[in-house]
């Protein structure tokens, strides 16, 4: 979703500051039901959608910010894209999860039309396809930018907003929160506040 590096890299920090917390960390994409993680034995699942099932609680950590890219080899030999309506004329990369691109262009909100060449539930194949030049792609900043600034990624449409996903720790109902479960989304909570996605 956001690259694994970030959660990573939080998750080995939490485990250094505590040793005595046994964390086991599997990424992957998004399960069909949000409750499923618990089902598999897992304490927390990391959403980027808001979570309206009652069979969990869930709690706001970060918001991720999100652009459109493509490689510029792609941009070259394609059709330019000035404005949303050109990207019905381009291979889209879609999240499986999110097959709808809403965009804002001074408080207007309009839905893009590009053509499902590549789908994948998980960012991270995502941004692989777009940097094999496939096509045009919704990829988080955090994942793309390394790439847009060595110029392997062009942003295209910057001045349209793409919403920006939340980023939710999902974890089972009940009056009372482990510790350890307790512990984690606080340092997540922290981690994504000092390390802004």
């Amino acid at each position: 979703w956001l690259g694994n590096y970030e959660i990573g890299d939080a998750a080995t920090n939490f485990s250094i500051e505590y040793p005595d917390i046994n964390l086991k960390l599997a990424l992957g994409g998004m399960a069909p039901n949000a409750y499923d993680f618990i089902d598999q034995g897992y304490d927390i699942a990391l959403h980027t959608r808001r979570i309206p099932d009652s069979l969990i609680r869930a709690k706001l950590i970060a918001q991720i910010e999100f652009v459109i890219c493509a490689t510029p080899g792609y941009l070259e030999k394609s059709p330019p894209i000035t404005g949303p309506a050109d990207l019905s004329q381009h291979k889209g990369l879609i999240q499986t999860n999110d097959p709808v691109w809403r965009l804002d262009h001074d408080g207007d909100l309009i839905k893009a039309r590009i053509q499902n060449a590549f789908s994948s539930n998980t960012y991270s194949i995502l941004h692989m396809a777009a940097l094999k030049g496939l096509g045009v792609a919704i990829l988080p900043l955090p994942l793309a930018k390394g790439d847009l600034e060595a110029g392997r990624l062009t942003r295209v449409l910057s001045d349209h907003v793409i919403e920006a996903r939340p980023l939710f720790a999902a974890f089972a109902p009940g009056k009372i929160i482990p510790m350890k479960v307790r512990l984690f989304i606080d340092y997540l909570t922290d981690w994504f506040k000092d390390h802004p996605i």
